[in-house]
């Protein structure tokens, strides 16, 4: 007995120890972040900002806000801050007053990479996130029309399962107001999802069927248009996460075999000549491969030259761009 009730003392002890890891390891994580941008705003704590500020005071001024990916709170890391802070992104303009920063914390999942069964952790956090989306999609929603409210340009920059977030708020939300940009990195959602996807079809007494390879848009481009002045997507074509995990992920979220992610592939140039063209003016693609390369980190994005390009003309529009 008294052996039993040891071990039990013993098991008590290294859940307390891990929790209080889990613990420091968000505290860490939450310094990082507040330390990269001027507010941290946590979607299941509406109006939470981080040092304790009040957002209130960015009224009028061009905000940046960022929708990180999945697993991704604590991925960030003191390089990620210290690369951020040298590229320079949001440095006054002689004209202009400074951008402010946040990013948008919502339930993006938590894995143990180094776990020796993290990929059963993965895949149940995937699920996870995947499901959280929707809630997610409706506080930025929230926070789009308070920023509105105070008179900001807002410019969303959403990362790879952060594009959904985005993608659902942005052109599935009738409430979201209008933002002067969206900038997809990575994004992990599939590569129809704004264009649908065609297939031949029977008609019958006048009416089409769709065959089974065809699919409408998820999140159509007409819908997000109207939200958006101006709309970036940039992909890798050797993303490692998007080209391996991504359908792993997938088959193991609902058994399909998904079609490649918008972030590898881009939008498929097909489908793309089929979308009206009133508005299509506005839209950039941008293959940043040779940039990126393999990686799916959103700093290596972010900092590509095309990125940084689109970030400039949205956060400063009446400015030439920086030399």
């Amino acid at each position: 007995m008294a052996e039993i009730k040891a071990a039990g003392r013993a098991r008590v002890r290294a859940a307390k120890e891990a929790l209080a890891v889990e613990e420091a390891a968000h505290q860490k994580a939450a310094a990082l972040w507040a330390s990269a941008f001027d507010f941290v705003y946590d979607s299941s704590v509406a109006g939470s900002t981080a040092r304790g500020s009040d957002f209130m005071n960015i009224d009028g001024r061009a905000v940046l806000v960022l929708v990180p990916g999945f697993s991704s709170w604590r991925s960030l890391t003191q390089a990620h801050v210290e690369r951020w802070r040298a590229a320079a992104v949001l440095e006054a303009r002689p004209t202009e007053r400074r951008p402010s920063s946040l990013v948008f914390k919502w339930p993006c999942g938590e894995v143990r990479w180094k776990a020796e069964d993290a990929q059963v952790e993965a895949a149940a956090a995937w699920q996870e996130a995947h499901e959280a989306t929707f809630a997610a999609a409706r506080s930025l929603t929230l926070l789009l029309k308070k920023l509105e409210a105070l008179g900001c340009s807002v410019v969303v920059v959403a990362h790879s399962l952060g594009a959904r977030v985005a993608l659902q708020a942005l052109a599935n939300d009738l409430a979201a107001p209008r933002i002067r940009s969206l900038l997809l990195l990575g994004g992990a959602v599939d590569n129809h999802a704004l264009t649908g996807k065609s297939g031949p079809s029977n008609e019958i007494n006048g009416f089409a069927f769709a065959e089974p390879g065809s699919a409408p848009a998820e999140f159509p481009f007409h819908r997000l248009l109207g939200k958006c002045a101006s709309l970036t997507i940039a992909h890798s074509a050797r993303d490692s996460t998007l080209a391996s995990l991504w359908p792993a992920a997938e088959y193991a979220r609902c058994g399909r075999l998904a079609p490649p992610a918008l972030g590898l592939s881009g939008p498929t140039m097909e489908e793309m000549e089929r979308q009206p063209a009133e508005g299509m003016e506005r839209v950039v693609l941008l293959n940043v491969t040779e940039e990126v390369g393999v990686a799916h980190d959103p700093t290596e994005y972010l900092l590509s030259g095309g990125v940084q390009a689109a970030l400039h003309a949205a956060l400063y529009p009446d400015s030439r761009p920086a030399q």
